[in-house]
């Protein structure tokens, strides 16, 4: 049946019906459809989301198939999840706090995509790598993103042999210490940095960014626009997102320039 029952985190309701109301119709066994997460509801009777058959994108994370019904002399025995997925996908959540040169962080990148590989059932694995903590890299991972991501796909290619692709790599760093310090200091850098931070703090600036920049939706490519990631500037956490790119990218070639760590 597709339905959401009595709703599912992530997904609108559809179709509700509630648990009693299943059981109340004496039926074995519920296969419940909607949801595209494995779920088992209850065993008594039993009431399954069996979910997809294949994870679509970065979000449908996890082994995929069906659910292999049992049934003997008419009455339900046993379910079990059979893998049908040909392409897993895996988020891959790799802690680089502390970490002080962009080397120590790739060496963490292929220690945790290791474990990916080696959790992934000898699938083809697609991965969505976020890189996490308060870390004295943080500046330079900002700054050098697209080197980051670079070798995080070449350490990908030479780990998975062909059956590994990073699909994304997302920054969730911090700074430790130096951004407190510019923010501090009394020149065109230390002033700057506080625009941004402000503009950041102040939810009614931000909106009225983002209603500057949205018209640049009509003149995006719509490939660029489409897909569950999409780029889109009328997104405040898009614009939140580049702003935070922009002030590292201040305090890499401004300090650093200047010889300060």
């Amino acid at each position: 049946m597709h339905t959401s029952l009595d709703g599912r985190p992530g997904h609108e309701v559809y179709a509700p019906c509630t648990l009693d109301g299943l059981r109340s119709r004496g039926y074995q066994y519920w296969a419940l459809g909607h949801v595209h997460k494995r779920e088992v509801i209850a065993e008594q009777p039993w009431v399954v989301f069996p979910g997809n058959t294949q994870g679509r994108h970065a979000r449908e994370t996890g082994a995929k198939g069906c659910s292999l019904v049992s049934v003997e002399a008419g009455a339900v025995v046993a379910v079990e999840q059979r893998a049908l997925d040909v392409v897993r996908w895996s988020l891959c959540a790799v802690d680089v706090t502390d970490a002080t040169t962009l080397d120590e962080v790739y060496d963490r990148v292929g220690q945790a995509l290791d474990g990916a590989l080696a959790d992934a059932d000898g699938k083809l694995l697609a991965v969505r790598l976020q890189l996490r903590g308060a870390c004295p890299v943080h500046i330079r991972l900002r700054a050098a993103r697209e080197q980051v991501s670079n070798e995080c796909r070449s350490l990908a290619g030479i780990l998975g042999a062909g059956a590994l692709w990073i699909e994304k790599v997302q920054l969730d760093t911090s700074q430790v210490g130096s951004e407190q310090a510019a923010l501090a200091r009394d020149d065109a850098l230390g002033g700057l940095l506080r625009s941004i931070r402000d503009l950041e703090l102040d939810s009614a600036r931000l909106s009225k960014l983002v209603e500057e920049v949205a018209d640049l939706n009509s003149k995006l490519p719509s490939d660029l626009r489409s897909g569950v990631d999409g780029f889109d500037p009328s997104r405040p956490e898009l614009i939140r997102d580049c702003l935070e790119d922009v002030k590292a990218l201040l305090l890499e070639r401004l300090l650093h320039a200047g010889g300060t760590e």
